[in-house]
This record gives structure tokens, C-alpha cells and sequence, in this order.
């Protein structure tokens, strides 16, 4: 088992280096000269300070930064400007919250992510915890929309929406009424509805950049499959009962659910697959001076595999993955059954584990997975009874 966590790891971290790549952009210095090059594509959570870029493909790595550079981007996916800026640096956590409804104002000197380029133009700027927009017009400079949670003493939290009122000042089309900029919540969804709707209002041209990031975020995947597994049942009062059914082939088909997590590239994703399995066997017991037992285990249950998965592509149409994650088990008209004896024993399942690694080529995927040891007598302490498996899952997404 460490042996394949080692190769899980491993595989991860050279996969992890390997798509951290130079794409083609252009960096904008503060003598207002473009520059195409090749700007090293670490899809920043956060906003960057600094991006490091090479002229050539293959020439020599260089860092530019708020020092030297105005603006930067990468064709046709991401774009930055630098930007001195009075940010509110006042805390969202419910536990530190301020007791002002006014924002802490600190200038700085940040590069803002362009969400919405035009005759309004929406920014985006992140640092761990702390999220801000921003905006600017044809006649108004950069400057933060503000927003604020704050507690007003014993009477609870409040929150300060003055960015309603700047919209409602300064970006707003005649026919845009009080109640709709009520009702702007400040993410990035709204935002960039309100200004993309503005700038399709006043009839300029304008960019949207969030476009290109767009991505399914949700997949669905039907998974039937072929399984190797093995049961034994040991009693921890006699090993005259003990028996091992050995490994036997089954059927499975399950449904699997992925969510992409929004960093990395959408390499990492959350997944789930609700699965249904079946595992029979029977073997007789032979002891000297004993009659022979015939025993009979019939296991079926839903199993619930869940955890992370992650993905590095090999060209547009096809990538490797793995996965890991805990497996809850729900069985159901599960027993195993000593019939010389009349003694039935409900199978109770306790939860395991699951690593895998597979493949996708547009929407076809195959896998191998290993599901390690559960305790399928949980239920009971008299007994040691183990169930593992190794599957070899196809896969076929239809959403």
C-alpha cells in the first residue's frame, strides 16, 4: 500500500511540474512598450506580484514585475494591469469582524485581474481570504467597489453596499431602475452580468475575459465495470469455522459525479459515484473428525466512493488521472450463512479506502482502482472478516 501511495504522489508532482507552462502573451512596460512573449501560466489564485516570461520559447527565464511592468497577459485566456488603488483591507472572517461600517482604506500598488474590458470596465483582485472588485469608465479612474461586513454591537452583523450606490452613480443606463441595482449581490457572477449588460447599453465594444475561463464545472459519468474480489472470515474464538472464498470476478455499475475545484487549471475536482456491487461464494469447510460446512456469503450493497481526483492532460482530447478517497458502504440483503449449522450472520459494513489511476479520451475513460480492506462483520467482535477488491472500471460521460 505505500508502494502505491508513493507512485500516487510521485506522479502527481511530476505531472504537477510538467503543465506549469509557457503560453504565448505580451508584457506592457512602464514606458508603455509591448513586448510579445511567452508568460509562464501558473493560473494564479491569487493576484501575482510578479510573472516570470521568456522572449523566445527557449530563451532565458525573466521576472517581470510591479516595479517594471504596466500590464501583462496571456493570449486569449487572462489579462492584468497594474494599478496604485485604495484597497479595504478590512477583515471577512465572522470573528474579526470590525466595528466600522466605513472601509480601511490602504493604498497599494497591486496587478488587478481584468474580468470586463470597456467603456466600464470590471477588475478582480484576491489575497488568501480577502476578495475585491474594482472598476473605472472612460472619465473615472480605478477604484474599489466597496463592500463591508461589520458589527454593529449587540444588534448583529451589517453589511455596508455602498458599491450599489457607485454603480448606481456612475455605471448605470437610463433604463436601469433602483430596484435592480438592489439586488447586485457582490460576486462575480452579478458584476459581470451588470457590466456586460452596461457596456451592450451604451453600444461600445468591450471584452469579456471571463468567457475563455469558462469551463463545465459539473460532469456526470455512467461506470460499469469488472471486479476482482477477495473475502475471508476468521473467528477469533476457533479456526474451525475460519473460511476464505478466495478471489471471485463480479459486476458493478455505478454513476459518477465531478466538480471542478476553480484553480490549478481544473486539475483537481471533487467526485462521488454511487455504486451498486455483488459478491457471492460459496466454500465447504472440511476438519479432520468434523462433517463438512458449507458456507455461503451473498454481499450486495451501495457503495459511496468519494474523495479527490486529479487530472494532467496529454494533448485537447485526452488526459490521465487519479483519485483518492474514503468509500462508505450501505449493504443490503447481505448475509453469510453456515447451513450445516442454522447460523445466518447479517453483514454490517465498515468504511475503507480507494485509489485509483485512469485514462479519458473525450468521453469514453477506463481505470484500474483498488478498494482496500473493509471490516464486512463490523457489527460483531468475534470475528476478523476482510473484503478488497481491484477493479477495472470503462467509463462513458453524459453531461
Amino acid at each position: 500500500m505505500k508502494t502505491i501511495v508513493f507512485l500516487l504522489l510521485t506522479t502527481i508532482s511530476i505531472s504537477s511540474f510538467s503543465q506549469t507552462k509557457f503560453e504565448k502573451g505580451y508584457l506592457i512596460n512602464l514606458n508603455e512598450q509591448r513586448i510579445n512573449c511567452y508568460i509562464k501560466d501558473n493560473d494564479w489564485k491569487n493576484n501575482p506580484t510578479e510573472v516570470k516570461y521568456r522572449v523566445g520559447e527557449n530563451d532565458e527565464t525573466k521576472i517581470a514585475d510591479l516595479k517594471n511592468t504596466k500590464a501583462f497577459g496571456i493570449d486569449n485566456k487572462v489579462a492584468y494591469i497594474r494599478a496604485v488603488v485604495d484597497i479595504d483591507y478590512s477583515s471577512g472572517d465572522v470573528s474579526t469582524l470590525s466595528g466600522k461600517r466605513e472601509p480601511e482604506l490602504k493604498t497599494d500598488t497591486v496587478f488587478l485581474k481584468i474580468l470586463v474590458k470597456g467603456e466600464a470596465s470590471l477588475y478582480y483582485y484576491e489575497n488568501s481570504s480577502l476578495i475585491r472588485y474594482f472598476y473605472s469608465t472612460s472619465s473615472k479612474p480605478i477604484e474599489q467597489l466597496i463592500y463591508k461586513e461589520y458589527i454593529n454591537g449587540d444588534k448583529g452583523i451589517f453589511r455596508n453596499r455602498d458599491f450599489t450606490a457607485q454603480l448606481w452613480k456612475n455605471v448605470r443606463c437610463p433604463e436601469t431602475s433602483i430596484n435592480i441595482i438592489k439586488t447586485i449581490q457582490y460576486k462575480a457572477k452579478d458584476l459581470i452580468d451588470y457590466f456586460r449588460n452596461y457596456n451592450e447599453c451604451v453600444n461600445k465594444s468591450y471584452t469579456d475575459y471571463t468567457l475563455s475561463e469558462k469551463k463545465k464545472l459539473f460532469s456526470l459519468t455512467i461506470t460499469p465495470g469488472i471486479e476482482m474480489a477477495t473475502m475471508s472470515i476468521d473467528s477469533r474464538e476457533t479456526n474451525l469455522i475460519d473460511v476464505n472464498f478466495g478471489s471471485k470476478f463480479n459486476y458493478r455499475i455505478g454513476l459518477e459525479l465531478n466538480m471542478l475545484l476553480p484553480f490549478s487549471h481544473n486539475k483537481w475536482s471533487i467526485f462521488m459515484e454511487p455504486t451498486y456491487q455483488h459478491y457471492s461464494g460459496h466454500e465447504v469447510i472440511e476438519r479432520t473428525y468434523y462433517l463438512p460446512r458449507d458456507v455461503d456469503a451473498e454481499y450486495k450493497s451501495l457503495e459511496i466512493p468519494m474523495g479527490l481526483k486529479y487530472s494532467f492532460q496529454l494533448n485537447k482530447k485526452s488526459f490521465l488521472f487519479l483519485r483518492g478517497g474514503m468509500v462508505v458502504d450501505i449493504p443490503f440483503n447481505s448475509t453469510i450463512t453456515y447451513t450445516n449449522q442454522d447460523r445466518l450472520y447479517k453483514i454490517l459494513s465498515g468504511n475503507s479506502f480507494t485509489v485509483g489511476l485512469g485514462a479519458q479520451y473525450k468521453r469514453l475513460s477506463s481505470e484500474f482502482r483498488y478498494y482496500g480492506n473493509r471490516d464486512i462483520l463490523s457489527s460483531s467482535m468475534s470475528w476478523d472478516t476482510k473484503y478488497s477488491k481491484l477493479s477495472f472500471i470503462l467509463g462513458y460521460r453524459i453531461l
